[in-house]
């Protein structure tokens, strides 16, 4: 299982370098492409993506102010991020603002243990400790 289970992550990492262009040196995870990954910014995109928020809504606030506002480069990267299942941190099938994201956003900010995954895992998820989510997030985002 664990052996197959590594098969899969390392496929979707080859799979997300190939759809989002990223190199080794960037995280997939840094959606407005400022260098860094950070909760006020690349964590809240995709918190808004997930909840429906697009165009301007989606980067209102959300964005430095020498960072290019253009959300539909955003858009596109967080469609290709959602649609690849990249973001389907909890490995239940699903990309849910409220399970994944904010699991990502509490991963960010450097919440690790039981924390990261207290009243967020649900019983159909694959990866239900919080070793395994850490360890999806830093293979597949390149952390």
């Amino acid at each position: 299982m664990l052996l197959i289970n590594m098969k899969k992550t390392l496929f979707l990492m080859l799979l997300s370098f190939s759809l989002l262009e990223a190199t080794p040196t960037h995280s997939l995870l840094d959606i407005d492409k400022d260098g860094k990954v950070l909760q006020q910014t690349d964590a809240t995109l995709i918190m808004r993506y997930l909840l429906g928020f697009r165009g301007s809504k989606l980067i209102e606030k959300a964005l430095a102010s020498s960072i290019e506002n253009n959300s539909s480069k955003i858009e596109a990267t967080l469609f290709r991020l959602v649609s690849s299942k990249l973001l389907d941190i909890d490995g239940d099938g699903e990309v849910k603002a409220f399970q994944d994201a904010l699991i990502l956003s509490r991963w960010i900010i450097g919440i690790r243990g039981k924390d990261l995954i207290r009243g967020v895992i649900q019983e159909k998820s694959s990866r239900k400790s919080s070793k395994e989510i850490s360890n999806y997030i830093k293979l597949t985002f390149a952390f």
